[in-house]
C-alpha cells in the first residue's frame, strides 16, 4: 500500500483531479451495459395469443445510457413501452411502488379491481445493485490514483 504526506496527497489529488469524472463515468457505463442485459433477461415475456410465442417486446426495448452535463454524471436504464409501468409495478389491488423498502414516488393504482402482480425487471437493478454500484465507483476512483 502506497502512502502519502498531506501536502503530497493534495498535489496527486490535484494531478489528477480531472480524471475522477471520466473514471466514474466509466464505471457506470459498465454498470448500465450489464443491468441492461440483466433486465432484459427478467423482463416479463407476454403471450401473443395467435402463435402462442413470447414478443419480446418489453424486453428489446429496455436501453441504457450514461451522461455528464454540468459536472453531474447520469445513469440511466428504462423502456419507452407504454405498459412497462404495469408489468414493473403491477396493477389493482395486487399493485404495489414498494421494493426491498424502497418507495417509488407518484405511483397509484385503481383499487377495487384484483389487478395483476408486479414483476420488478428494472428497479432490482438499482435497488439490489446498490452496494456494488458504490464500490465500482469507489474503485473508479481509487484507480486513479494507482
Amino acid at each position: 500500500m502506497t502512502t502519502y504526506s498531506i501536502d503530497v496527497a493534495a498535489d496527486k489529488i490535484q494531478e489528477h483531479i480531472d480524471e475522477i469524472p471520466k473514471a466514474i463515468e466509466k464505471a457506470l457505463k459498465l454498470w448500465a451495459m450489464e443491468a441492461k442485459g440483466e433486465a432484459k433477461r427478467d423482463a416479463p415475456k407476454s403471450k401473443l395469443t395467435e402463435t402462442n410465442k413470447n414478443s419480446g417486446r418489453l424486453a428489446s426495448s429496455i436501453a441504457s445510457n450514461v451522461s455528464s452535463e454540468d459536472g453531474v454524471i447520469i445513469a440511466t436504464i428504462g423502456t419507452n413501452v407504454e405498459y412497462a409501468p404495469y408489468n414493473e409495478y403491477g396493477t389493482g389491488d395486487r399493485g404495489s411502488n414498494e421494493y426491498n423498502g424502497h418507495v417509488s414516488e407518484g405511483v397509484t393504482f385503481t383499487g377495487g379491481w384484483h389487478g395483476m402482480d408486479p414483476h420488478p425487471y428494472l428497479r432490482p437493478r438499482i435497488y439490489d445493485d446498490e452496494t456494488a454500484i458504490i464500490a465500482s465507483i469507489a474503485d473508479a476512483i481509487r484507480s486513479v490514483f494507482e
